[in-house]
Protein backbone atom coordinates (compact mmCIF):
# COMPACT_ATOMS: atom_id res chain seq x y z
CA UNK A 1 0.00 0.00 0.00
CA UNK A 2 1.26 3.57 -0.79
CA UNK A 3 1.70 5.87 1.49
CA UNK A 4 0.87 9.75 0.69
CA UNK A 5 2.94 12.16 2.25
CA UNK A 6 1.98 15.54 3.51
CA UNK A 7 2.70 18.64 0.93
CA UNK A 8 5.93 20.78 1.65
CA UNK A 9 3.75 23.97 2.10
CA UNK A 10 7.38 25.24 4.24
CA UNK A 11 7.65 27.95 0.96
CA UNK A 12 4.57 29.29 1.08
CA UNK A 13 4.59 32.68 2.10
CA UNK A 14 1.49 34.48 3.58
CA UNK A 15 -0.29 37.18 1.42
CA UNK A 16 -0.66 40.66 1.76
CA UNK A 17 -3.62 40.49 4.44
CA UNK A 18 -4.38 44.20 4.51
CA UNK A 19 -4.92 44.53 0.96
CA UNK A 20 -6.99 41.13 0.97
CA UNK A 21 -8.87 42.59 3.47
CA UNK A 22 -9.25 45.80 2.01
CA UNK A 23 -10.46 44.25 -1.32
CA UNK A 24 -12.99 42.10 0.29
CA UNK A 25 -14.45 44.23 2.47
CA UNK A 26 -13.44 43.04 5.85
CA UNK A 27 -12.61 45.95 7.21
CA UNK A 28 -13.79 49.77 6.00
CA UNK A 29 -11.15 51.11 8.58
CA UNK A 30 -8.41 50.00 10.78
CA UNK A 31 -8.83 49.32 14.06
CA UNK A 32 -6.68 48.88 16.64
CA UNK A 33 -9.09 45.96 18.04
CA UNK A 34 -8.95 44.07 14.93
CA UNK A 35 -6.08 43.35 12.22
CA UNK A 36 -6.84 41.08 9.22
CA UNK A 37 -3.69 38.93 10.60
CA UNK A 38 -4.98 38.44 14.25
CA UNK A 39 -8.08 37.96 12.91
CA UNK A 40 -6.85 35.04 11.18
CA UNK A 41 -4.08 33.78 13.89
CA UNK A 42 -7.28 33.77 16.38
CA UNK A 43 -9.94 32.08 14.11
CA UNK A 44 -6.97 29.39 13.28
CA UNK A 45 -5.69 29.06 16.71
CA UNK A 46 -9.01 28.30 17.93
CA UNK A 47 -10.12 25.57 15.44
CA UNK A 48 -7.17 23.95 15.86
CA UNK A 49 -7.45 23.52 19.95
CA UNK A 50 -11.50 23.14 19.41
CA UNK A 51 -11.88 26.11 21.46
CA UNK A 52 -13.63 27.90 18.48
CA UNK A 53 -16.58 29.87 20.36
CA UNK A 54 -17.17 33.85 19.84
CA UNK A 55 -15.13 34.09 23.38
CA UNK A 56 -12.29 32.25 22.42
CA UNK A 57 -11.37 33.99 19.27
CA UNK A 58 -12.66 37.08 20.78
CA UNK A 59 -9.90 36.38 23.43
CA UNK A 60 -6.99 34.88 21.26
CA UNK A 61 -7.52 38.48 19.29
CA UNK A 62 -6.92 40.37 22.43
CA UNK A 63 -3.99 38.55 23.01
CA UNK A 64 -2.89 39.33 19.73
CA UNK A 65 -3.70 43.07 19.83
CA UNK A 66 -3.93 44.23 23.28
CA UNK A 67 -7.10 45.45 23.35
CA UNK A 68 -10.79 43.90 24.30
CA UNK A 69 -13.01 43.01 21.40
CA UNK A 70 -16.89 41.97 22.77
CA UNK A 71 -18.14 38.62 21.84
CA UNK A 72 -21.08 40.60 19.82
CA UNK A 73 -18.26 42.24 18.01
CA UNK A 74 -16.86 39.30 17.39
CA UNK A 75 -20.35 38.10 16.20
CA UNK A 76 -21.00 40.71 13.59
CA UNK A 77 -17.73 40.33 11.50
CA UNK A 78 -18.54 36.71 10.58
CA UNK A 79 -20.59 37.37 6.90
CA UNK A 80 -19.74 37.00 3.82
CA UNK A 81 -16.92 39.71 3.92
CA UNK A 82 -15.01 36.99 6.24
CA UNK A 83 -15.95 34.40 3.71
CA UNK A 84 -14.97 36.18 1.01
CA UNK A 85 -11.76 37.03 2.94
CA UNK A 86 -10.95 33.49 3.77
CA UNK A 87 -11.34 32.35 0.37
CA UNK A 88 -9.14 35.12 -0.96
CA UNK A 89 -6.09 33.58 1.37
CA UNK A 90 -7.18 30.16 0.71
CA UNK A 91 -6.61 31.11 -3.16
CA UNK A 92 -3.60 32.73 -2.88
CA UNK A 93 -2.15 30.30 -1.20
CA UNK A 94 -2.95 27.33 -3.34
CA UNK A 95 -1.47 29.08 -6.47
CA UNK A 96 1.50 29.51 -4.57
CA UNK A 97 1.33 25.79 -3.64
CA UNK A 98 0.08 24.36 -7.23
CA UNK A 99 1.32 27.06 -9.82
CA UNK A 100 3.85 24.76 -10.75
CA UNK A 101 2.12 21.94 -11.57
CA UNK A 102 -0.54 24.14 -13.26
CA UNK A 103 1.74 25.80 -15.57
CA UNK A 104 3.64 22.03 -16.28
CA UNK A 105 0.21 20.53 -17.41
CA UNK A 106 -0.98 23.78 -19.61
CA UNK A 107 -0.83 22.86 -23.20
CA UNK A 108 -1.33 19.35 -22.46
CA UNK A 109 -4.63 18.94 -23.50
CA UNK A 110 -5.75 18.02 -20.01
CA UNK A 111 -8.74 20.89 -19.48
CA UNK A 112 -9.45 20.34 -16.08
CA UNK A 113 -7.98 18.94 -12.48
CA UNK A 114 -9.53 19.15 -9.29
CA UNK A 115 -8.17 19.04 -6.02
CA UNK A 116 -11.21 18.10 -3.25
CA UNK A 117 -10.70 17.39 0.39
CA UNK A 118 -13.62 16.47 2.81
CA UNK A 119 -12.64 17.32 6.74
CA UNK A 120 -14.36 16.75 9.72
CA UNK A 121 -14.22 18.72 13.21
CA UNK A 122 -15.93 18.16 16.38
CA UNK A 123 -17.77 20.78 17.93
CA UNK A 124 -18.89 21.42 21.86
CA UNK A 125 -22.50 19.44 22.68
CA UNK A 126 -24.19 22.87 22.83
CA UNK A 127 -24.01 22.97 18.67
CA UNK A 128 -25.93 19.84 18.30
CA UNK A 129 -28.50 21.61 17.39
CA UNK A 130 -27.07 23.39 14.54
CA UNK A 131 -24.49 20.86 13.17
CA UNK A 132 -25.58 17.43 14.54
CA UNK A 133 -22.92 14.85 14.22
CA UNK A 134 -23.61 10.75 14.57
CA UNK A 135 -24.40 10.45 17.88
CA UNK A 136 -22.87 7.79 20.75
CA UNK A 137 -24.40 6.31 23.92
CA UNK A 138 -23.73 9.33 26.01
CA UNK A 139 -26.19 11.81 23.84
CA UNK A 140 -26.17 13.70 21.10
CA UNK A 141 -22.90 15.42 19.28
CA UNK A 142 -21.79 17.70 17.18
CA UNK A 143 -20.04 18.49 13.94
CA UNK A 144 -18.87 20.14 11.07
CA UNK A 145 -17.65 19.19 7.73
CA UNK A 146 -15.80 21.58 5.44
CA UNK A 147 -15.59 20.89 2.04
CA UNK A 148 -13.08 22.45 -0.60
CA UNK A 149 -13.07 21.91 -4.32
CA UNK A 150 -10.34 23.06 -6.29
CA UNK A 151 -9.39 23.59 -10.07
CA UNK A 152 -5.70 23.33 -10.44
CA UNK A 153 -5.68 24.60 -14.38
CA UNK A 154 -7.73 27.41 -13.71
CA UNK A 155 -6.75 28.46 -10.26
CA UNK A 156 -10.13 28.43 -8.86
CA UNK A 157 -12.22 27.51 -6.11
CA UNK A 158 -14.82 25.61 -7.66
CA UNK A 159 -17.03 25.05 -4.70
CA UNK A 160 -17.07 24.74 -0.77
CA UNK A 161 -19.49 24.36 1.58
CA UNK A 162 -19.75 23.91 5.72
CA UNK A 163 -22.31 20.81 6.41
CA UNK A 164 -23.40 19.46 9.71
CA UNK A 165 -21.28 15.96 10.26
CA UNK A 166 -23.79 13.58 9.14
CA UNK A 167 -24.04 15.03 5.60
CA UNK A 168 -22.83 12.46 3.08
CA UNK A 169 -20.00 13.33 0.93
CA UNK A 170 -21.31 14.19 -2.35
CA UNK A 171 -18.05 15.21 -4.51
CA UNK A 172 -17.42 17.86 -7.26
CA UNK A 173 -20.17 17.97 -9.80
Amino acid sequence: MSKTLPADCSKLILPDLEIIASDTKLFIRKSPKFSPGSFLQSLLSSVATGQGSLNQIASELKDRTHAAMARQSMHDRFTTKSTAFLMAVICDLMEQRFKPAGTALSGTGILRVVIEDASGLGFPKVNAETFPAHGNHHGKTAGVKIDLAYDLLSQTIISHSLEAATTQDTGCE
